[in-house]
C-alpha cells in the first residue's frame, strides 16, 4: 500500500515506470529525501493497515490505494517472493507507473485514464478487440470497476 500511494503523490521522476508492485530502492531513498511529508503519510497509511484506511480515512487516495492493495494481493501470484518479482497485478490492472506483460484475451483488465480521471474495465476479445465492461469517473467509478473485476 505503501509504494502504491507513493506512486501516485511522487512526481513521475522520481517514480519512474516498473513491472512490481514495489518501487525501487533508488526511488524509496530519493523520495525519502526530497519528499520526506509524503513518505511519512503513505508509511503511517500502510502501518494502519489497508482495512483500516478503508473503514477511517476521509482521503479518496488513501481508500483508492488501500482497495488497490487488496486487489494486488488477490491477483499477483506465482513463484517466489511474487509481490517482490512478478509482474503487479498479473498485468491485469494498467497504471501510469506500470509497464507490465499483459494478460491473455478474454481475461479482465482494468486501466485508469489519468487525465480524466477514468477507470475502464475491459476484456479483449479473440479478434483483438476490446470490450469495454464498465467505464467510469473517480474513486466511486474505481469501487465499481474493482467490484465487476474480481
Amino acid at each position: 500500500m505503501r509504494d502504491l500511494l507513493l506512486s501516485f503523490l511522487l512526481p513521475s521522476s522520481i517514480v519512474g515506470v516498473r513491472r512490481t508492485l514495489l518501487m525501487s530502492r533508488a526511488a524509496s531513498t530519493a523520495a525519502g529525501v526530497d519528499h520526506a511529508d509524503a513518505v511519512n503519510n503513505a508509511h503511517s497509511c500502510a502501518m494502519a493497515g489497508a482495512e483500516f484506511i478503508w473503514q477511517h480515512s476521509k482521503d479518496e487516495l488513501e481508500r483508492a490505494c488501500a482497495l488497490l492493495a487488496g486487489v494486488a494481493i488477490l491477483t499477483t501470484r506465482g513463484g517466489d517472493d511474487p509481490i517482490r518479482k512478478k509482474d503487479a497485478f498479473v498485468g491485469r490492472v494498467s497504471l501510469p507507473f506500470f509497464e507490465t506483460t499483459p494478460p491473455p484475451p478474454g481475461v479482465k483488465r482494468l486501466a485508469l485514464i489519468p487525465d480524466q480521471r477514468r477507470w475502464v474495465l475491459y476484456k479483449i476479445g479473440k479478434d483483438n478487440a476490446p470490450n469495454v465492461l464498465c467505464n467510469l469517473r473517480g474513486f466511486e467509478g474505481l469501487c465499481d470497476c474493482v467490484l465487476e473485476f474480481v
